[in-house]
């Protein structure tokens, strides 16, 4: 499902990155930057997660704004930042 998840992430104008969530011990899984919580709810409503099978991602703060994150969804090698 992580090639999907960045392939949709894509489609919907936004840029996957790689991430490290709490208690991933260094393990990166797709991530993607937002402004704030408003941000998300709009990125939840371009993907369709209801419809796409999408679990709902974790987030993080980063100061001004949000990391969503799916950690069950790998970074993968083939994965390049900003594709």
């Amino acid at each position: 499902m992580s090639k999907e998840l960045f392939q949709a992430l894509c489609d919907t104008g936004y840029e996957p990155r790689s991430y490290s969530g709490r208690a991933m011990y260094g393990q990166r899984c797709i991530g993607v930057a937002l402004d704030g919580q408003s941000a998300l709810w709009h990125m939840a409503q371009a993907l369709g997660l209801a419809e796409c099978g999408i679990s709902a991602p974790l987030t993080d703060s980063l100061g001004l704004g949000i990391i969503a994150y799916w950690p069950d969804e790998r970074w993968l090698e083939d994965f390049n930042e900003g594709d």
